[in-house]
């Protein structure tokens, strides 16, 4: 599984896509020869050694080589410098919010949020840490740890960690841990898990599980597993 931050390594240039962390999307979108037993380029990925990518410390980040067979032109050490004036030069810019209140709009792209606040359109993505806050409009995406806030619209998607909260709209899914709430309306679905909670409205579901609780109004639908819990009102229902 390719992992942040994700490059192609040919003879001539570092090839990368500010959306994707996938070798493959690499490959295609750069029309690059991938059915011979030995490619002409090399798969790289540029990871944090404490798997937490929002520490830009020089020193916590290693090249590492995604691919076995490597062509003879191929230089490690001189990649390894390239890949790193390239990612904290570039890179750190381009993708990471860290204290940034200004509501920024992004548009077709991804983020990395620290104490961050952002707006999302147009299947964008998103990762929030540390209160951060997010809108996310038309198919956008976006994980939630640590106190985070999010509201869903159109056909958006969440998943929360970490007591995290979420309001969602228009047919928006999320996936709820640790301690997360939510509130769903107009067709919204929502599945709980560790404690979390939810209340629902219009016709929103939700699938409750280990010690989860819901409550319910409108015509909104609970499937309850483990020890979870749902309070029913108006015409809401609890699911066999």
């Amino acid at each position: 599984m390719c992992q942040f931050f994700s490059a192609v390594i040919t003879k001539d240039e570092i090839l990368y896509d500010l959306n994707s962390d996938s070798h493959e999307d690499i490959i295609k979108n750069n029309n690059l020869n991938d059915t011979t037993l030995k490619p002409d380029f090399v798969r790289v990925e540029y990871i944090p050694i404490n798997n937490n990518i929002f520490n830009h410390d020089i020193n916590n980040w290693k090249l590492k080589i995604d691919q076995d067979l490597i062509p003879d032109w191929f230089d490690k050490e001189k990649t390894e410098i390239e890949i790193k004036n390239l990612f904290f030069n570039k890179i750190v810019k381009e993708l990471f919010l860290i204290n940034d209140r200004s509501w920024k709009k992004i548009k077709n792209g991804r983020v990395f949020l620290k104490n961050s606040n952002v707006e999302l359109y147009n299947n964008s993505r998103a990762k929030l840490n540390d209160n951060s806050n997010v809108r996310l409009y038309g198919d956008s995406y976006a994980k939630l740890f640590g106190n985070s806030f999010a509201r869903l619209f159109d056909n958006s998607y969440a998943v929360l960690f970490d007591k995290s909260y979420a309001k969602l709209f228009d047919n928006s899914n999320a996936a709820l841990y640790d301690d997360s709430y939510a509130k769903l309306f107009d067709n919204s679905k929502a599945e709980l898990y560790n404690n979390s909670k939810a209340t629902l409205f219009g016709n929103s579901k939700a699938e409750l599980y280990d010690n989860s609780f819901a409550r319910l109004f409108g015509n909104s639908k609970a499937t309850l597993f483990g020890n979870s819990k749902a309070e029913l009102y108006d015409d809401s229902r609890i699911i066999k």
